[in-house]
């Protein structure tokens, strides 16, 4: 090993199981033929928290670089 540090625990007491994140209160819009994304449902709220991507806060301001392609991405 080169400069790192690894532990082994001995126990499975040890081990914590964590609750799954929060989604979040968001719903769907489409933003262009075929494009649905997720908004925060709350007026207001620019928060996607854990929301399945793609998401965004802004779907009025933000718009796809190349139509129809959102491996492209947004531009704002």
């Amino acid at each position: 090993m080169a400069g790192g540090l690894a532990a082994q625990l001995p126990h499975s007491r040890f081990r914590v199981k964590l609750p799954a994140a929060d989604r979040g209160n968001v719903r769907q819009v489409e933003l262009s033929p075929g494009l649905e994304v997720s908004i925060p449902a709350a007026e207001g709220d620019d928060r996607c928290v854990n929301a399945l991507l793609p998401c965004t806060p802004y779907p009025a301001k933000q718009r796809l670089r190349k139509p129809n392609d959102l491996s492209a991405g947004f531009l704002y």
